[in-house]
């Protein structure tokens, strides 16, 4: 067996074969090589290749683990496999045992949401929760969380739960969670099968172990427990997924459970170079770490980490886009650039600053900005307020949260207004003539609430506008009721808030600015996907397992990253966790900014820069914090002037932008001036007295 591509430590791990063993995995230090070469020298002993199980986390990594271990020896029978995908196996042959028949359908969260939306209509279920956040709710439940819901929609979230059993019991259904479960409870239950099972396996790999969750846990240590011979692979540090119920303190309790453990560390880093991975390594020491390590690489030391700190936000995203055009005009390819936030939210200046520069991007993992459901459903309300005859808008919303409105009462509204001549509102607003009971209730209520949202156009701001429309249609309270989703979702919809704050005219109505945003905006809904030649946009957390040349982290201040969310020294330790990761995905070139003013949520704040950045050692920085011009093409340093709180532009006065170029004040809110520009950049709201800014002299 050749291991001479390995490196001592990794040919260590491959070979050592009896008894338990844990291999503390550092970032980009060659996991999967080990993995792969430790089957094949199995093998290569003589141990039949069906005695071996090795797990991983998802189905891509299973598939390349098994195309590199038939490079190495050939055709093989190892059980290489996702946990889900060994349950399925396992229950197929055995789950008559438990009552289910072995030709039981798997159901996805689609089929789980069809389930749910049967159950609601079938009992009469009062809900204004989406299906998506019962069945996360329903899961959760079947886990042991409990919920304190108000009293209704606590009633109807037990009685979807309970018939949600029934119905998947009944039907032979598993979802993905169930295979687990039923698969841990086979094993419990059935100590012949359980041996079986043992004396097969005799010998256990798994990969990512810190992602496990309690019951993947409970399943390698009852297969392994015969023969003892379980080999962990993981890494502490780089567990980032807690939300979903993963528990890096499994890597810690398999050592106390078998004290002969043998620990072998991976240090050797082959994907970042040392300046980067110093950074990452300065920030995890301050976490408590069981088996601390420092990544080191042969690649030598490159370039300095950029530190760029921002006035606003707004300049810190153009100083990141102004970079990556450079980067893409040395020679960089698009794909090789990766940006990456804490928070989804975070996505929309970024948007916006790459399409004034025409660099095409996707968000990866995730949707674009107002591409985002609940983004689209703001804006059909608010459309539906300055266009009563907006029959598309109205359907999106109509039961959007849900009203007991469904399909056949709107197609019947359409029949109705085709037939004489009316908006689908108006056909709310004669409901009584046409519907009865319910039904009839609750599109004239709905007429009302649209009906008392345009009469307070005109008296309110626009931010206080939405969070009418949130509160008055239910909105808001779909959302609390959804849990962690319907939290995200919030924060997208606060974000909007921002967005329509920096929108001001002068001598208009409530109703004309609302028109003219709503149309500059669509254009942001209606963009080509670009190919996959993109620079890519990504929150942290799915960029785990990934890499880039480039890679840019913003926004990395205190109560953004880490999350105001993070309270306790545990939760901030899993933010701590998150930079690492996020740090090491890094190859040759590593960004990390933020801005002194950051517009959220509608308001202005001012936040200090992340104690993630006062963890690292300056002389890793090449700061660039007083940078105050930006140009298109190029970016050029100069000594930043201070911002000057006494400038003032009157009403009307033309102005220059060191980016935006020219433009014409339309109004003035404090030390802040709306200013209209060329159509490409639109309207913008900036600090009076920037550095970027300048009055120009009417000729």
């Amino acid at each position: 067996m050749d291991l001479s591509k390995l490196n001592e430590v990794q040919r260590l791990a491959t070979t050592t074969i009896d008894g338990p063993v844990v291999v503390v995995a550092g970032a980009g230090s060659g996991k999967t090589n080990v993995l792969t070469h430790r089957v094949a020298y199995l093998v290569s002993l003589g141990i039949p290749s069906h005695n071996i199980l090795a797990i991983t986390f998802t189905n891509k990594a299973a598939q390349e683990m098994k195309e590199r271990v038939e490079t190495l020896i050939g055709p093989s029978k190892a059980w290489i496999s996702t946990f889900h995908s060994m349950c399925v196996k396992i229950l197929r042959r055995h789950s008559s045992l438990l009552g289910i028949d072995p030709t039981f359908n798997i159901i996805d969260d689609t089929d789980q949401q069809s389930i749910v939306r049967k159950i609601i209509k079938e009992y009469s279920l009062d809900v204004s929760i989406s299906t998506k956040a019962i069945v996360s709710m329903v899961m959760k439940m079947k886990q042991g969380t409990e919920y304190e819901l108000p009293f209704t929609a606590q009633e109807a979230l037990e009685t979807i739960y309970s018939q949600y059993e029934t119905y998947t019991r009944v039907n032979h259904l598993l979802d993905f969670d169930d295979l687990l479960s039923k698969t841990l409870e086979l094993l419990q239950t059935h100590s012949m099968v359980l041996r079986q099972y043992q004396e097969q396996f005799q010998y256990i790999l798994v990969d990512e172990y810190q992602d496990t969750n309690d019951v993947q846990n409970k399943l390698v240590m009852l297969l392994g427990g015969a023969h003892k011979n379980i080999f962990l692979v993981g890494d502490e540090d780089q567990s980032i997924y807690k939300f979903r119920g993963a528990n890096f303190q499994h890597l810690r309790e398999f050592e106390i459970t078998y004290p002969q453990t043998k620990v072998i560390t991976l240090e050797q880093n082959y994907r970042s170079t040392q300046t980067i991975l110093n950074a990452a390594n300065e920030v995890i020491k301050n976490n408590d770490t069981k088996h601390p390590k420092r990544l080191w690489t042969a690649r030598g030391e490159g370039d300095q980490i950029v530190y760029f700190r921002a006035v606003t936000d707004g300049d810190e995203t153009l100083f990141v886009a102004s970079e990556i055009e450079r980067l893409l005009m040395q020679g960089t390819k698009r794909d090789d650039i990766a940006v990456l936030y804490r928070a989804n939210a975070l996505s929309r200046r970024l948007e916006e600053s790459l399409r004034h520069m025409n660099i095409p991007y996707v968000v990866y993992g995730g949707v674009g900005f107002f591409r985002r459901k609940e983004i689209k459903d703001m804006f059909a309300y608010l459309k539906l307020l300055i266009h009563p005859q907006d029959d598309w808008s109205l359907l999106r919303v109509i039961n959007e949260p849900k009203r007991g409105i469904g399909p056949s009462t709107l197609d019947k509204m359409q029949v109705v207004a085709s037939s004489q001549s009316m908006s689908l509102l108006e056909v709310c607003e004669q409901a009584s003539e046409w519907f009865t009971g319910k039904t009839a209730r609750s599109l004239s209520d709905f007429y009302t609430i649209i009906q008392q949202l345009q009469d307070s156009l005109e008296e309110v701001d626009l931010v206080t506008l939405l969070d009418m429309v949130l509160e008055q249609t239910g909105y808001l309270t779909m959302l609390q009721l959804s849990g962690d989703d319907g939290e995200f979702r919030y924060d997208n919809i606060l974000e909007l808030k921002t967005s329509l704050s920096e929108y001001a005219y002068e001598g208009l109505t409530n109703r004309e600015v609302l028109a003219l945003i709503l149309e500059d905006l669509a254009l942001y809904t209606d963009q080509e996907q670009p190919s996959d030649d993109v620079v890519k946009l990504m929150t942290m957390h799915n960029a785990k397992g990934l890499e880039f040349s480039v890679v840019f982290l913003v926004a990395v201040e205190e109560g953004i990253f880490p999350s105001y969310r993070s309270e306790t020294d545990e939760e901030v330790e899993e933010e701590r966790r998150l930079m690492y990761v996020a740090l090491t995905r890094a190859k040759d070139k590593l960004y990390l900014t933020n801005s002194s003013v950051r517009t959220q949520y509608g308001q202005s704040q001012m936040n200090p820069a992340s104690r993630f950045i006062e963890e690292m050692d300056e002389t890793l920085f090449d700061r660039r914090g007083k940078t105050n011009y930006i140009q298109a093409s190029t970016h050029i340093e100069r000594p930043m002037s201070k911002i000057n709180s006494n400038a003032t532009y009157p009403l009307g006065s033309k102005v220059k932008h060191n980016v935006f170029g020219d433009g014409r004040v339309v109004g003035v809110d404090g030390q802040f001036v709306t200013v209209a520009f060329q159509v490409e950049h639109g309207i913008k709201k900036l600090i009076a007295g920037h550095p970027a800014l300048s009055k120009m002299e009417d000729v």
